[in-house]
């Protein structure tokens, strides 16, 4: 892998860039959006990402689309793990649950 890094550094067009793979300098445009929730007393910021399927003429797979939210910082990342581990049904937070009363926590 470093050696793939290394060929793909020497490429005119990354070699431009100077040092690339450098944080970007503090005040910078963010690479992401985050989506703020506050879900059960617990603060997540979340980023999406969205997948779709098919050819422009599979109208089948046209519609259909995978949309998955990934933690944007490390306390969201803990919080999610927490409800996977200690959660309800299926790694579900329990008042997440199907049922009687579901999503009253929200």
């Amino acid at each position: 892998m470093a050696a793939l890094a290394q060929e793909v550094a020497r490429y005119p067009n990354v070699a431009a860039l100077g040092d690339w793979r450098a944080a970007a300098p503090a005040g910078g445009q963010p690479v992401l959006v985050p989506w703020r929730a506050r879900l059960h007393g617990a603060e997540l910021s979340l980023f999406t990402t969205l997948t779709t399927f098919g050819a422009p003429r599979d109208v089948t797979l046209a519609e259909a689309a995978v949309e998955l939210f990934w933690p944007a910082d490390e306390q969201s990342a803990a919080v999610l793990r927490g409800w996977a581990e200690h959660g309800g049904g299926d790694g579900v937070p329990g008042y997440l649950e199907t049922g009687s009363g579901a999503g009253t926590g929200l």
